[in-house]
């Protein structure tokens, strides 16, 4: 029974803004305030001095840019995520190897804090391919030389390749697509959108920018009227010239492909038993190049074939 009380007495603290410590000061989260952007947030007390461990990793880095990089590389590439939904803490993180998204947070603030990086860690929604997320996500805010800058390491870490560090300085109209801040202020944006707005959005990535969308535009695109963006997968092996920008083609109409290879490899256009083979791609001075006009609604493939694996780099949906 007593432990029950001091529970419910500690949530209660926390909800009417009572400070943690007045209940119990060595196992409750302290309070850390950032008077920049006047945000308020808990991190758990930690047993362990991180100065040592993000000293031999940032060794080398000038600016806190290039630290910050390296912590998120660190973390990226040493803590998996956690299905269980329990490692929450950065003490936790470094022991278990794993974490959710707090734990990845915390574990990135106590880290940058031993080089006196001014942190953030941000509370809001997400959204991933499949749609909102249920939970609770929080993710990062980092001030730096080239300004203040967003990251989420716990999305880079759940991704089966980390070739393109997608989630580490992205672009905040890119962000606000898939990341929304319950303080607007944390959306860096000139106009904030609405919470009501982001429900309409659909799923997009900054990797857009690859098929020449920018992250202005296409918020605006989006905020404004339906849109459906292409299914883009991180490849190394090409690059779009130009290819469809909307993910819903429409049968009968041309379209233009214009691909540059990067790396030796294999080109071709599919959709369902339909094969363009890169031999029926005429070559042009960007690459090589196709006017294609669909015939049957369904999925259309640009597909990379490299060292006898072929994988689909980007999807857009036909349409009558």
């Amino acid at each position: 029974m007593k432990r029950c009380t001091k529970y419910f007495a500690l949530i209660t603290a926390l909800l009417m803004g009572t400070s943690w410590g007045t209940l119990h000061a060595q196992s409750l989260p302290e309070r850390r305030q950032r008077a920049v952007l006047g945000r308020s947030f808990y991190v758990f007390p930690s047993r362990y001095d991180y100065q040592s461990l993000t000293d031999s990793i940032t060794q080398g880095a000038t600016t806190d840019y290039e630290r910050g990089r390296r912590i998120y590389d660190w973390l990226v590439g040493r803590i998996r995520y956690d299905d269980s939904g329990l490692v929450r803490t950065a003490d936790e993180a470094w022991l278990q190897r794993k974490a959710v998204c707090q734990g990845y947070c915390e574990l990135f603030y106590r880290m940058a804090s031993t080089q006196d990086m001014n942190v953030d860690i941000i509370y809001g929604r997400g959204r991933s391919p499949r749609g909102l997320m249920e939970r609770e996500h929080c993710w990062l805010g980092l001030q730096t030389e080239r300004g203040y800058i967003l990251l989420d390491p716990t999305w880079e870490a759940s991704m089966p390749t980390h070739d393109d560090c997608l989630w580490y300085d992205v672009s905040p109209s890119w962000f606000v697509f898939t990341h929304m801040p319950h303080k607007k202020r944390h959306q860096h944006l000139i106009q904030p959108i609405t919470h009501h707005e982001f429900l309409r959005l659909p799923f997009a990535t900054q990797r857009m920018q690859q098929i020449g969308w920018g992250g202005d535009e296409a918020l605006r695109y989006a905020l404004t009227d339906t849109i459906i963006f292409p299914r883009l997968r991180p490849t190394e092996a090409v690059q779009y010239v130009e290819v469809p920008r909307y993910g819903l083609l429409q049968v009968g109409r041309t379209y233009t492909f214009s691909i540059r290879k990067a790396t030796p490899c294999r080109i071709y256009l599919q959709q369902g038993a339909l094969i363009v083979s890169e031999r029926k791609w005429q070559v042009s001075p960007d690459g090589l190049q196709l006017s294609f006009a669909p015939t049957a609604p369904g999925p259309l493939h640009l597909v990379v074939e490299q060292g006898g694996i072929s994988r689909v780099v980007v999807e857009w949906t036909v349409t009558r």
